[in-house]
């Protein structure tokens, strides 16, 4: 993780996290022919006034690098911008109109605010599952920035949500120092308090971490994470609580 290494806080990691899974990611998003169109147009528009901040950016940190990776570049640093709230699918929805004006039919030169369109339509579209990985072969790094972005915009809202997304919070920001995301950390803290304080039943926090977790996204790790469970499955029911739901959709409680 050496792009954490100039991180000063959490609105940084969350900046940084947004640049690398999202940015570069989200060009896997497109065809190989939309992908070619869009680094074409940011390359052409090189010289416009609005990217002109990015691209100078780009071309002290990557001067070394091949003019389609300083144009990915480009992108991926609009993403740092776009925020997740009500307005992104309003945003978003400007976006293929955009892409085909200045893309396909190159009708003027691509500007930040279009890039920005652009990029809001994709992220609006991860989040609604409609944009599968096309670009590259499809493997887990989409499920892996899909739980991501679950934990920046705390898209689920449960009691055991809570718990792990509390513990995800210590690990990132415990990242600016040791450079590493250590997703075990949070699974053992959200095993410990939903279990043991929150009296939920192991195969429910099982199924939540299994489904949630960016630490759990291979088979490997899945049969890791299940082993560990297991093994505080024999525990009394009065050990795990008197009262506990069959449900983690109760109302959270601190």
């Amino acid at each position: 993780m050496s792009c954490l290494i100039n991180i000063a806080d959490r609105n940084d990691l969350i900046q940084t996290l947004r640049h690398e899974l999202f940015g570069h990611f989200s060009l896997n998003l497109f065809t190989g022919i939309e992908k070619s169109a869009l680094l074409h147009s940011i390359i052409e528009s090189r010289h416009e006034p609005s990217l002109g901040p990015y691209w100078d950016y780009v071309l002290l940190n990557y001067s070394d690098r091949s003019i389609d990776v300083q144009a990915e570049e480009v992108f991926a640093r609009i993403f740092e911008h776009i925020q997740i709230n009500p307005l992104l699918k309003i945003v978003g929805g400007y976006g293929a109109d955009v892409f085909r004006e200045t893309c396909i039919d190159r009708k003027r030169p691509i500007q930040w605010d279009d890039l920005l369109y652009i990029g809001s339509m994709v992220v609006q579209d991860l989040l609604d599952g409609f944009r599968p990985q096309q670009y590259f072969p499809q493997d887990d790094s989409l499920v892996f920035a899909g739980r991501i972005q679950n934990i920046l915009s705390r898209t689920i809202t449960t009691d055991i949500s809570h718990t792990f997304y509390d513990a995800a919070d210590t690990v990132m920001l415990q990242a600016l120092d040791s450079l590493t995301l250590d997703w075990q950390a949070a699974e053992d803290e959200t095993i410990t308090r939903s279990i043991v304080k929150h009296g939920h039943k192991p195969d429910v926090v099982l199924k939540f971490l299994l489904e949630n977790s960016p630490g759990a996204v291979t088979i490997e790790q899945q049969l890791e994470l299940r082993k560990k469970i297991s093994k505080l499955a024999p525990l009394p029911e009065t050990q795990l609580a008197g009262e506990q739901s069959d449900s983690n959709d109760r109302e959270f409680t601190p």
